[in-house]
């Protein structure tokens, strides 16, 4: 396993402590700066976003990590907008549905295809409704 747990950090951390894996507070940093998951009203956000080499690397040691502990993600979102801003992260997902609807709308565009872009705007639709609700503080 690349994260070892580190007593002093009080989480799961690599040998540079560039990736930090606190499962208490099911918040996880790339470099001490860029938060790829974190958990808001009991929901566990992980950001699938391929940022850097290096960050994709710590995503993948996270996610065996989590995998060996049992433990579930409730949303997967791709978003290059910083996990401590959902307002951001929303206008992202928003900003991606309406250019999948613009492509779907273009003449000559394949059927099948366009099949899959209406999938892809169901579910970041979904996921919208999901990160507005846990800024509302509600239940999703």
């Amino acid at each position: 396993m690349a994260v070892k747990f580190n007593h002093k950090e009080n989480a799961y951390c690599n040998s540079t402590k560039t990736n930090k894996i606190d499962l208490d507070a099911m918040r996880a940093t790339s470099y001490n700066w860029w938060p790829y998951m974190r958990q808001v009203n009991g929901v566990t956000i992980f950001n699938n976003n391929f940022y850097s080499a290096s960050t994709s690397k710590h995503q993948n040691d996270c996610r065996r990590l989590l995998a060996d502990k049992n433990i579930n993600v409730d949303l997967m979102v791709d978003t290059s907008s910083h996990l401590d801003n959902l307002e951001g992260v929303i206008q992202e997902l928003k900003q991606d549905c309406k250019h999948l609807a613009f492509q779907i709308r273009k003449p000559r565009t394949r059927k099948a295809t366009n099949q899959q872009r209406l999938k892809a705007i169901m579910v970041m639709r979904k996921k919208i409704n999901v990160l507005r609700k846990l800024l509302n503080n509600e239940s999703p």
